[in-house]
């Protein structure tokens, strides 16, 4: 095999494998996590962890994990974009279990 044949297959294979690694890839969240306690949950989907409201994206997993959270639970909620952006949403909500606070 000449060294131009395999030159084109080398770069034949690298695209297939990129290729092929895009949907893994598209699958991974790309937006930041905040910690912290749950202070308030609106049933417009809203929550308020560590003391900064955020807004919940209709139809994700984070809302549908909304109706099991209250105040004093202690989660890490995931972003779709940068925790910066007040355009960014929950798409995740992991609760820390065994972590709650009371205020009493």
């Amino acid at each position: 095999m000449s060294i131009r044949k395999t030159g084109l297959w080398s770069t034949v294979a690298v695209l297939i494998l990129a290729l092929g690694m895009q949907p893994a890839m598209g699958n991974r969240p790309t937006g930041e996590q905040i910690s912290g306690v749950v202070s308030a949950v609106h049933k417009d989907g809203m929550i308020v962890v560590a003391g900064r409201p955020l807004h919940v994206k209709s139809d994700s997993p984070a809302s549908h994990a909304l109706a099991s959270l209250s105040p004093g639970s202690t989660v890490t909620v995931m972003l779709d974009g940068p925790a910066s952006k007040s355009s960014s949403q929950v798409v995740g909500i992991a609760v820390r279990q065994g972590e709650t606070r009371s205020d009493n």
